[in-house]
């Protein structure tokens, strides 16, 4: 599961909530389910972001206990759902328990959203009022990449671009690395070793 505090912007039409998960999690995230929580003000702002891998349906109920958990320590006055990925994947009974479960901790679900992808042109529509729907926007064009673009944040093309970034360097490039510091060390040695004896001479 992923978790990102959002940045300060006012989003006001549910396309714009999809498209700008990118800005908001630094990935075009796919076949997921995330919860945007809203801090209490006026308007409420964007708080904490929630990104988990769309469950099977066994699991659904461990991964609704997982998200309630962060929900219930951070003063969450609401959540929008967005499902992301086929719309055969847009599980009604997920979205009804995460709003039952958020419903036990006094956090309402006002609005729950699938769209295909955050990508241009993806189809998109309200779970609660089918008649809200369409084609989304294009992401590059959203308030939040201009918003990224200044602070200098990096939105990659997928979660394993971003992971990308993490991952631990080849085997060899780290036994490279530590001889030569292992080199450099035994240098600094003998330059002490060799000023001593200067000394003493």
């Amino acid at each position: 599961m992923n978790a990102m505090t959002g940045m300060a912007t006012r989003l006001t039409h549910p396309a714009e909530l999809v498209t700008g998960l990118p800005y908001l999690l630094g990935f075009h995230p796919t076949d997921s389910l995330v919860v945007i929580t809203l801090q209490p003000g006026d308007p409420p702002t964007v708080g904490l972001v929630l990104r988990a891998d769309l469950p099977p349906p066994e699991d659904e109920r461990e991964l609704v206990e997982q998200l309630c958990t962060p929900v219930r320590t951070r003063g969450v006055v609401a959540a929008l759902v967005v499902v992301l990925g086929p719309r055969e994947t847009a599980s009604a009974a997920l979205v009804t328990r995460l709003r039952s479960a958020f419903g036990e901790l006094g956090v309402a679900v006002p609005r729950a959203l699938w769209a295909e992808s955050t990508r241009h042109g993806a189809r998109w529509s309200c779970l609660d009022d089918p008649r809200l729907g369409g084609a989304l926007p294009d992401p590059a064009e959203h308030r939040l990449a201009a918003v990224s673009t200044v602070a200098g944040l990096v939105t990659f093309t997928d979660r394993s671009a971003l992971a990308a970034l993490l991952a631990p360097d080849a085997e060899e490039a780290l036994a490279r690395r530590a001889a030569l510091l292992d080199a450099h060390v035994d240098e600094a040695d003998r330059d002490r070793a060799d000023g001593r004896r200067a000394a003493e001479r």
